[in-house]
Formats: structure tokens, C-alpha cells, sequence
């Protein structure tokens, strides 16, 4: 059997290169997306479950003592299992880009080789994906860091007055200068800026944008002729130097995703001991990984070996009934539309209601943390969860929920505006 799919087949297997596919796939579709049903809510399972990890992991951080500060008689099995299972976030960022290079660069690199890659249709469609959340949630911050830090400071949650947020987190009123401000607006995040304000999870969101910039760039490189294709790829080598050696790290793993989409072999395939891989790497991340401040051949060594599991796990259950997940399909349909504005916005969200809460409510003991078994603090961080997906779902329905929309009505008035026609691969791709 090949062990790479022919380009054209690969290029039907999802709509656009943007989204996973849709959460239910008739038999008769099936030959237009490629995707199984179950495959399709695996999909979106994943992509909820990640951004979901990253939460609860954070709002543990924000309202519970850490577990090594915790006596011993507070460390029974299930208070082990609690804040065990909730400090996986690293792996979950690295299941972001292998899912993103999955869907987005190997739909993307299809087109490019059959010849249909279209340039402004894929520039729309990656921008108003993360632009239509992204910007909204940067001033979102902006409004709910400024409240919190001017009426809640007895909380400490903004500006270190709580030593749990100062083990764990900045201090970030310190965050939210306009210069901070517009660096983040340009994706320039974890390169040449910190993040902006409480906004933690957008360190990522820039790494993102820039793997986007640097495929389309060598993809419009390989649609040119000779002489410009060098320019393009000139441009992208000076990109690349200018974001640093982090990023060429972690544009690996976006690739790996890219390879996955167009491996067909059935070698490779073995779900059991693909789960099992990739659970094994997650635990070694959780427990000697970093990703956002990686720095050595060790640390590289683990992202590496938990994006290569993870695409060990794809690779094997993409062809299956996947039964279970069929049954499932419409919840996960119905988390995965709102998981890019969980993470986004979870964490300004979080602060906000913990510190309007705390502060109405006179719970001093924020700012010490509470133990996992308080009844208070139990109650604090079930409420603060329900409350933040809830107003996350509406954020979604208000921005993401939007996204198609808005690249058909950009596309319609700036291909005329740029004098393109219908088919921008069909001119580029005969030079």
C-alpha cells in the first residue's frame, strides 16, 4: 500500500483547510470530506478536551494551594488524581499545533500541489479565524484587568497581593501598557513582548499566527515563478530568524501534523500502543516539560516525543468506525464551537469572577488558597467553571460563531477590489 496519499485524495478531506471537519458525516459525503463520523468527533473532542485542560488547570492554580505545600493529610488519592489530571496543559498546547498542521497545512500543501491553492482565500480564511476571537479578547482583558485591579485589589489576584498568584503567575497590572497592548495585537507575543495583561494563554496564539505566515509564504513560493519563489523564500528565512530558534522549534511540530495528513500507510497503525505512547509522553511533559520558555535539548526532546505520539494516535485511528465517538458526536460538536474562545479568553474570565466573588462574598482566604478539600473552595471553583464556559459560550456566539460569514463577505469585496478572478491558483500556479 503507498504510504503517502495522492495529493488530490488528501485535498478532499476537509473543507478549506480551516475547521475540522463537520461533527456528523453522511455516507454519501463521506467521499467529499474523507472523514468518518467518529473520526470527525474525535476531532472535536480533542480540540475541547485540550482547551479545557489548560482551564482547570489554571483556575486550580488561582484557588488551591499547591500540591507540594499541602499537609499530609490532605494528600489522599483523589486530591492526588484532582491536581494530577489538571496539570496537563503543556501537552494540550502541543495537541493544538499537531491538530492545526494537520488540518490547516496539509489541506493547504494538497492545494499547492494540484494546483489550487488559493492565496487570498487562505490569508482571509487564517486571519478572521484568529482575529475575530482574538480581538475582542484583547480588549475584553483590557476592560475586566482594568475593573478587577481598580475595585478588587483586597482579592490580589491582579497585582501579586496574593502569594498563590505570585508562585504561580505575574503580576499583571504591570501587563497592560499600550505598548504591550499593540505588540500583542501584532502577534508579537513571546517573541518581543510578554503577554498582554492576564491574558496567559495568548503566549501561544502568536506561534500560531507565524506557522500560518510562514506556510503561506512558502506556499506562494512554490506557485511562482523561479524568480520570485527565491524572493518569497528569502522572506520567509528572514521571518523565521527574526522570531528565533524557539519557533523553528515549535514549527516542527506544526509540520509533524502536516505529514500526518498525508501519510496513507498501514504500518504505522496500532491504536493501543499509540494511546499508550502518547499518554507515557504527556506524563513526562507533566513532569519535567516546558514549552512556552523551552530552552534545552531535553525539553525539545519531550515536545517532540508528545507530538510525535499524538500523531502516532491520528495516524491510527483516523480509518476506524470509532463508535463511541459517533454516539458523542453532537456534544463534542457543541464544546469544540467554542474551545478557541475557552482558551482565549478563560483566564481574564476566571480572574474576574473569582475576584467579584472573593470580594462580595469576603472570602479573604483567596489570597492564601484554599485547601482541595474546603467546602468554600470547592464551591468557589465549581461555580467559577460553570460561570466562565457559560459566558465563553456566549463571547463564541457573539465572535466565533461569525467566522464563515465574515471570510465570504471579505472575500467577495476584496477579490474584485484586488482585481483577482475566481481561480488566484489558476494564475499563480502557470507561472
Amino acid at each position: 500500500m503507498r504510504t503517502f496519499l495522492s495529493l488530490a485524495d488528501v485535498d478532499n478531506r476537509a473543507a478549506a483547510g480551516s475547521e475540522p471537519p463537520p461533527q456528523s458525516v453522511s455516507k454519501e459525503q463521506r467521499s467529499g470530506t474523507g472523514f468518518s463520523p467518529g473520526f470527525s468527533s474525535f476531532l472535536d473532542f480533542s480540540r475541547w478536551l485540550a482547551a479545557f485542560v489548560v482551564f482547570i488547570g489554571h483556575l486550580r492554580g488561582v484557588i488551591f494551594i499547591g500540591y507540594p505545600d499541602l499537609p499530609s493529610g490532605e494528600r489522599s488519592y483523589l486530591v492526588g488524581a484532582l491536581y494530577f489530571l489538571s496539570g496537563f496543559g503543556l501537552s494540550s498546547v502541543v495537541v493544538f499545533f499537531v491538530l492545526s498542521g494537520f488540518l490547516v497545512g496539509g489541506i493547504g500543501i494538497t492545494k499547492v500541489k494540484s494546483g489550487r491553492f488559493d492565496t487570498l482565500n487562505y490569508s482571509i480564511d487564517r486571519f478572521v479565524r484568529l482575529f475575530i476571537v482574538y480581538v475582542p479578547a484583547l480588549v475584553l482583558t483590557l476592560i475586566l484587568d482594568f475593573i478587577g485591579n481598580r475595585f478588587f485589589t483586597d482579592t490580589g489576584l491582579w497585582n501579586c497581593g496574593s502569594a498563590l498568584m505570585c508562585e504561580h503567575f505575574s503580576d499583571f497590572t504591570k501587563l497592560l501598557s499600550l505598548k504591550t497592548f499593540l505588540m500583542n495585537l501584532f502577534m508579537l507575543q513571546s517573541f518581543y513582548s510578554p503577554y498582554f495583561g492576564s491574558a496567559k494563554p495568548l503566549w501561544s496564539l502568536s506561534y500560531e499566527f507565524w506557522f500560518y505566515v510562514e506556510f503561506g509564504l512558502l506556499a506562494a513560493a512554490l506557485l511562482h515563478g523561479r524568480a520570485l519563489r527565491g524572493r518569497l523564500a528569502i522572506v520567509a528565512i528572514i521571518v523565521a530568524a527574526f522570531l528565533g530558534f524557539r519557533f523553528l522549534a515549535l514549527l516542527g511540530v506544526w509540520f509533524i501534523g502536516v505529514a500526518v495528513s498525508l501519510y496513507a500507510g498501514d504500518k504505522l497503525r496500532n491504536p493501543l500502543l499509540s494511546i499508550v505512547a502518547f499518554v507515557l509522553s504527556s506524563f513526562a511533559m507533566r513532569r519535567f516539560g516546558a514549552l512556552e520558555a523551552a530552552s534545552d535539548l531535553k525539553e525539545y526532546l519531550l515536545i517532540y516525543m508528545n507530538a510525535l505520539s499524538f500523531a502516532w494516535v491520528i495516524i491510527s485511528v483516523k480509518d476506524l468506525p470509532l463508535t463511541i465517538f459517533s454516539r458523542f458526536a453532537s456534544l463534542n460538536k457543541f464544546f469544540a464551537d467554542f474551545s478557541y474562545t475557552v482558551y482565549l479568553i478563560h483566564f481574564p474570565l476566571m480572574l474576574f469572577v473569582v475576584g467579584v466573588i472573593a470580594h462580595f462574598f469576603n472570602i479573604t482566604q483567596i489570597i492564601t488558597g484554599f485547601m482541595p478539600t474546603s467546602p468554600v473552595g470547592l464551591k468557589l471553583y465549581f461555580s467559577t467553571l460553570i460561570l466562565v464556559l457559560s459566558l465563553c459560550r456566549l463571547f463564541a456566539q457573539c465572535t466565533e460563531r461569525h467566522t464563515d460569514n465574515i471570510r465570504a463577505e471579505l472575500k467577495g469585496r476584496l477579490r474584485p477590489l484586488l482585481g483577482m478572478g475566481n481561480s488566484v491558483a489558476g494564475k499563480l500556479g502557470g507561472k
